[in-house]
């Protein structure tokens, strides 16, 4: 009879023993868990080392509180600082764990907590280049295929709080890794190029080494491969030292185009006035290709020399509309560098001339859209940008103008809070040629908020200038709201409620319906008609 029941009594004794192995194991894993979680360093080093050696690091933090994986990050801290953990001399590559622990600290910046992730990162700036397998581990990092990644090692990297910083052999160990790996190279010049790395005398040693990889050649030609050499014209310029400018002109004539076109946009970033040939150079160059010429203009606008914003001017007239644009970009920020400073008179006086000198529609079409996009956010005592207003509001009044000139005026008149302009535009609403009334319906709304009252007042009254007026109150969105509905609750004006309903429809919004569904029940046809056709347009927008 027992030997009957012996192989399940067997069976039974093995799956205990399996199963309690596994409980205790269970235990074990639990107790370096929490381990990682206490006060002293050498317990949390030995509970993480354990973790590491058996290659449950990961897997045992899986699904755990964010306060466990964040004291884990501490834990992988004292791993990583802790000297006494030395590979095994007596065994061929042996595991250098202390390199492991930096391993695991940046798949932390994978994690799915900021909390965890900020916790990687301050764990990757405390051990830092404490060892060289601890450095080798974390500048693989730059260039890791993980967004997360690559920002949080930067932030070990250069963050001015704790960064780690150029410290002896680490830039040496950046360029390296850029020398062998091309995804590196990007990233690297943006560590290499951070306020901590350049304040902190990380040119001194990085710029002989990116421009020897530009200029050192044997007998066969340049030692670096094309994409190194465009790796650190990429830096060089990142970096913005004027320095490196004469190699990074030699490299634009001499080199690749691949590398050429690197150049230009390096010698732009650098914007020093050593560079203003070459950039002129490139932009005027229609063999290269358009996001060079991009580079070139926005560079020239940077310098903002009187003959850079001529050439800019010139370009405003070039067959490629991306040039145009980049020109239009490039004087816009020479004209109003940022919107806290004033604009620069100098370059503000050479636009306006350039809508009154005869030139092309098309380069004072691109001037009128760069003063609308210079004098935005400009303050009304700005001398320079108030003489640039006054000049096209001249222009667009002026009788003895042509149309085409007078629409141009009013387009530049379109920037943002430009009261000043809000009378002069109104009135060209009902202006008898077409372009001058679209240009200044156009610029009411890019005026913005501060143009309300002025186009409720036309609609109120009807006419063509209503319809104009309406439409450029349903570009300012839903600031335009709360001033329609008051027009649109108003039954003595049933003029002013219809255009109100077409300006409501066009707002786009949702919050415009109940006004239009309340309007469609008008007494007035007309009324009723617009609300319900606008009804069914705000239907389809939604």
């Amino acid at each position: 009879m027992v030997r009957k029941y012996l192989n399940y009594i067997l069976f039974g004794v093995v799956v205990l023993a399996v199963l309690g192995a596994a409980i205790r194991h269970s235990q074990y894993v639990h107790s370096l868990v929490l381990g990682m979680s206490s006060s002293d360093v050498r317990v949390q080093s030995s509970s993480a080392l354990e973790l590491i050696k058996t290659e449950q690091f990961s897997d045992s933090i899986t699904g755990e509180s964010v306060s466990t994986r964040v004291h884990a990050a501490i834990a992988l801290e004292a791993l990583g600082n802790d000297a006494s953990v030395l590979p095994d001399k007596s065994q061929k590559d042996a595991p250098d764990y202390r390199a492991s622990a930096v391993q695991q600290a940046i798949a932390l910046l994978k994690d799915t907590s900021s909390q965890v992730r900020s916790r990687a990162i301050e764990t990757l700036q405390k051990i830092g280049d404490s060892s060289s397998g601890n450095l080798t581990k974390l500048i693989i990092g730059i260039g890791d295929g993980d967004n997360y990644v690559r920002k949080g090692v930067k932030a070990a990297f250069t963050a001015s709080n704790g960064g780690i910083g150029p410290k002896p052999n680490v830039v040496d160990a950046i360029i390296a890794r850029m020398k062998a790996d091309d995804p590196t190279r990007g990233p690297g010049g943006d560590i290499l190029s951070s306020t901590l790395f350049t304040q902190s005398g990380a040119n001194a040693r990085s710029l002989p080494l990116l421009i020897g990889f530009l200029t050192d050649r044997d007998a066969k030609g340049f030692k670096a491969d094309e994409g190194l050499r465009s790796g650190a014209a990429d830096a060089l310029g990142k970096i913005g030292d004027a320095t490196a400018i004469p190699t990074l002109i030699e490299s634009m004539h001499h080199d690749t185009p691949r590398v050429r076109r690197v150049a230009i946009g390096a010698l732009a970033l650098i914007a020093a006035p050593a560079a203003e040939a070459s950039l002129t150079e490139a932009l005027s160059n229609l063999d290269d290709d358009k996001q060079a010429r991009s580079q070139a203009a926005a560079g020239l606008g940077k310098i903002g020399s009187r003959e850079a914003i001529d050439e800019l001017l010139k370009a405003l007239d070039d067959k490629d509309q991306d040039i145009r644009q980049a020109a239009i970009a490039a004087l816009a920020r020479a004209a109003h560098p940022r919107l806290s400073d004033p604009t620069t008179p100098a370059v503000l006086n050479a636009i306006a001339t350039a809508l009154t000198s005869g030139a092309t529609d098309t380069i004072q079409y691109g001037a009128a859209r760069t003063l609308q996009s210079a004098l935005i956010g400009v303050s009304p005592s700005d001398a320079a940008a108030s003489h640039a207003c006054d000049v096209l509001l001249a222009r667009l009044n002026s009788k003895s103008v042509d149309n085409r000139s007078r629409a141009i005026a009013a387009v530049a008149l379109g920037y943002e809070g430009n009261r000043r302009a809000i009378p002069s535009l109104i009135e060209s609403l009902s202006d008898p040629d077409g372009s001058v009334t679209i240009a200044a319906q156009g610029s009411l709304a890019s005026i913005g908020p501060d143009a309300t009252t002025a186009l409720i007042s036309v609609i109120k009254k009807g006419g063509t200038s209503s319809y104009y007026a309406s439409l450029a109150l349903g570009r300012l969105g839903i600031q335009a709201l709360s001033d329609l509905q008051k027009t649109a609750a108003d039954t003595s004006n049933p003029v002013g409620q219809r255009w109100a309903a077409v300006a409501l429809g066009d707002l786009g919004v949702s919050e415009a319906r109940p006004t239009l569904v309340q309007l469609s029940k008008s007494s007035n046809e007309d009324v009723a008609y617009v609300a319900k056709q606008q009804l069914n347009k705000l239907g389809q927008t939604e």
